[in-house]
């Protein structure tokens, strides 16, 4: 199928590629994405392992919010605490992490499973590097790799010391094995100021999410799909039901790939919000 403007771009801005450190958007091209999608490799020769890093700050240290005043003693002391509680039986390691660890500030970020890849010998980080990143800071991605692959599920890291803070790293339960490439079909819904928004698109931000979730209602409740994405989607030129083909990990940006990855054949996701507006994704293989 021919990558057309909006797909080149969504390729183009996949991985690292997107935020305020972002390349300019690719020139639409029938090309191999860029050097910013990352190739997966086959599913034989990897060893996909799920991870929990927990923060713990202290006055002064790298990106350390503004409301921390302990010291790097007492944050050191804090961390041996909590790499001990999430090594009970049963420790509920997204609660501690939200009870007592620093870093991000967003509580709902706080303890989610993150996922690495382990590729002939040499961890890669997969899914969500990007979260990963801004979490430990590239300056100590090297040692949650090699911690997170010397861990036996359920365990923790003793608490390594980094510009950061003291970081945990918790091994969780193995993610379920996924399909290296899936078929999937969209509607965009975009709004005035979204990437590559034509200057006829007036609605707000809000509108374009209210819009979104009518659609995905209406998908929801047996209308025809393609029939939808004539009436809602404003994807320049899009094929006929947003189909997007069979594509795999790292072809689109992170959170569209998150959202169509994590559906069953026939599932119909929520309202994923990208650069290019509001999308409802439909896994059709």
């Amino acid at each position: 199928m021919s990558r057309l403007p909006l797909f080149a771009a969504l390729l183009a801005c996949s991985s690292l590629a997107c935020g305020p450190r972002a390349r300019p958007p690719a020139a639409p091209s029938t090309a191999t994405p860029t050097t910013a999608t990352r190739t997966p490799a086959p599913a034989a020769r990897a060893t996909p392992i799920a991870l929990r890093v927990l923060i713990v700050t202290w006055r002064g240290a790298t990106g350390a919010p503004a409301e921390i005043t302990r010291s790097r003693a007492q944050a050191a002391a804090r961390a041996t605490t909590v790499a001990q509680m999430t090594r009970e039986p049963d420790a509920n390691v997204p609660e501690i992490a939200r009870e007592l660890a620093d870093l991000p500030a967003d509580p709902t970020a706080r303890g989610d499973a993150l996922t690495l890849v382990r590729d002939d010998g040499t961890p890669t980080a997969e899914v969500r590097r990007r979260d990963l990143l801004a979490r430990v800071g590239a300056e100590s991605m090297a040692a949650v790799e090699a911690e997170a692959f010397g861990l036996r599920i359920g365990d923790a890291s003793d608490p390594i010391e980094t510009p950061r803070g003291f970081l945990i790293v918790v091994r969780a339960a193995d993610p379920p094995a996924r399909p290296a490439e899936i078929g999937a079909r969209h509607l965009l819904v975009m709004y005035r100021g979204s990437q590559r928004a034509a200057d006829t698109i007036t609605r707000t931000k809000e509108e374009a999410r209210t819009r979104a979730v009518e659609a995905l209602r209406r998908s929801r409740a047996g209308e025809d799909w393609v029939a939808l994405v004539r009436e809602y989607t404003d994807e320049a030129g899009a094929p006929e039901g947003g189909d997007l083909g069979v594509f795999g990990h790292g072809a689109m940006v992170p959170a569209f790939e998150r959202a169509a990855f994590a559906l069953e054949v026939g599932g119909v996701s929520e309202v994923v919000e990208s650069p290019f507006g509001f999308h409802v994704i439909q896994r059709y293989r």
